[in-house]
């Protein structure tokens, strides 16, 4: 990957290299298919597999290219699961599947008694040898053309010896007609796709000293010197970004730049040091959760320091004006609990979002609900736009469990209010109280309220996805499926016969 790749950028997560040799097995497997295609093949011959992998490879390829494939965006417009994959090259997780597979059904068929009596002479195999040397000595001009971008050569110079490899090694397995040499066959092909691999991804992606982790950021103990009070919020995210990380290049980058990365605690960095920030680096976000992150790094910091302190930011990372130095600046933050005895249903969205950003509301004596509550409602709770306790906050809140996919709190309530926990509100959370399960409401657009009785309560909030759940029993039941049809079944023995 140095300097062998021309395209926009270096997105090397689209990658899909299966190597040069399992290519050329899988072709093998296409053709002996083909061939055999007009006889009744066996239920155990893995010919009869080729051609759904054959699909399953190119489908996912095809639909790799996204916008580009007429079938992905059909499916995307029109079938609604479809809508959710937000990075179809990913999708060549089908190809990086199904190819190997195919390769494998190859290798079986090329080293069979039955194909190699058949093909004992070599017929391809010497014009193979000598593309592969032709394409490598052209390689090897490109470097003397002038203008030309070296990794045009270096990518030919290497397909080409692949290429003379792959035939040389096929020339190789018309000799190998004993086991013995045979084997020693297949431990050469097996030692050069292993070469073929590990010299493409050897230096695929940009590493670092393991050092640098070691030491903790000036950052890190800043912030955490008088006791981290709330979230963290790095300030205009997109200018650390683009001083520190590069998509034009592989190469490694310097200890000096990791080390300002570090220091600047861009999302999602602050994690790995156990301290909890407002932003998000990812691909795929939560719909309301990233309409507010646009909001709050597009905007001057003047406008959005109110909001920030409602979303329990109680430390700012200002970046200088080349986005070297941070400075750490410590502001009042609300509390990421609270229980507020009024609340306020905005069922339009763009209201509701409108709202939020502005400010127009004390989230310590309303909650800005989505939705009313579904009925029906508990006893005691607050109507939607009643007036409830003044005074705010009636009771106390306390934080037994707090785990990425379980929390945990006590509360004690001397009037009915809403239990507000200003964590992202997602599909897949479920919430129970005193073990009864109750629905979660989305507050203040894109947060999590439950309305609570006056009394003491145990509120649970575990992540239980229905999908995992799913997946769970199908996964069970095509294991118990594969164990029916691999395990032999026991054989009645035949006893005497009477008549």
């Amino acid at each position: 990957a140095r300097d062998g790749y021309h395209g926009q950028g270096n997105y090397w997560e689209y990658a899909a290299y299966v190597g040069l040799f399992p290519l050329f097995l899988a072709g093998a497997a296409l053709h002996h298919w083909w061939r055999e295609r007009r006889r009744p093949l066996e239920p155990t011959d893995p010919l009869r597999l080729v051609p759904f992998f054959t699909l399953l490879a190119l489908a996912g390829l095809y639909l790799a290219l996204g916008r580009r494939s007429w079938l992905y965006m059909a499916l995307y417009r029109h079938v609604p699961p479809f809508s959710a994959f937000q990075a179809p090259a990913r999708l060549l997780l089908l190809w990086a599947l199904g190819l190997p597979i195919l390769a494998g059904i190859g290798l079986q068929q090329v080293t069979s008694p039955a194909v190699r009596e058949r093909f004992s002479r070599p017929t391809w195999e010497p014009w193979l040898v000598i593309l592969g040397l032709g394409v490598a000595m052209g390689g090897l001009g490109a470097r003397f053309i002038p203008h030309l971008p070296s990794r045009f050569g270096n990518g030919t110079l290497r397909l080409g010896l692949g290429l003379a490899l792959v035939g040389g090694l096929i020339l190789l397995r018309h000799r190998a007609r004993h086991p013995r040499p045979a084997r020693r066959w297949e431990r050469m092909v097996l030692a050069l796709t292993v070469v073929d691999l590990f010299s493409v991804a050897w230096n695929y992606q940009p590493t670092a000293d393991p050092a640098l982790y070691r030491r903790t950021p000036a950052t890190v103990e800043a912030v955490t010197k008088e006791g981290a009070d709330g979230r963290l919020f790095l300030v205009r995210p997109r200018q650390v970004y683009d001083r520190y990380i590069s998509l034009s290049a592989f190469d490694d980058p310097p200890p000096n730049a990791l080390q300002g990365l570090l220091e600047s605690l861009h999302p999602n960095l602050n994690a790995a040091y156990g301290l909890p920030g407002v932003d998000n680096y990812e691909p795929l976000l939560v719909g309301h959760y990233s309409h507010l992150r646009e909001a709050l790094t597009t905007r001057p910091l003047t406008e959005t320091l109110p909001l920030l302190r409602r979303l329990g930011v109680g430390t700012l990372l200002v970046p200088d004006a080349t986005g070297e130095r941070v400075q750490v600046r410590r502001i009042r933050a609300y509390p990421r609990l609270s229980l507020v005895p009024t609340a306020r249903v905005v069922t339009s969205e763009e209201a509701l979002l409108a709202q939020v950003l502005a400010g127009a509301w004390d989230p310590r004596r309303e909650v800005l609900l989505a939705a009313p509550p579904p009925p029906p409602a508990p006893t005691g709770v607050p109507p939607v736009g009643g007036e409830g306790n003044a005074q705010g906050g009636p009771g106390s809140l306390t934080m037994l469990r707090d785990e990425p996919d379980l929390v945990t709190i006590q509360a004690v309530l001397t009037a009915p209010a809403y239990l507000v926990l200003m964590d992202t509100f997602y599909p897949g959370w479920q919430a129970t109280v005193d073990g009864r399960p109750v629905p979660i409401l989305r507050a203040n657009y894109a947060f999590r309220a439950l309305a609570l009785e006056a009394g003491e309560h145990q509120v649970v909030f575990r992540y239980t996805p229905a999908s995992f759940r799913w997946g769970l029993r199908i996964s069970g039941l095509a294991l118990l499926v594969l164990l029916l049809l691999v395990l032999p079944l026991p054989r009645r023995r035949a006893g005497p016969v009477t008549r």
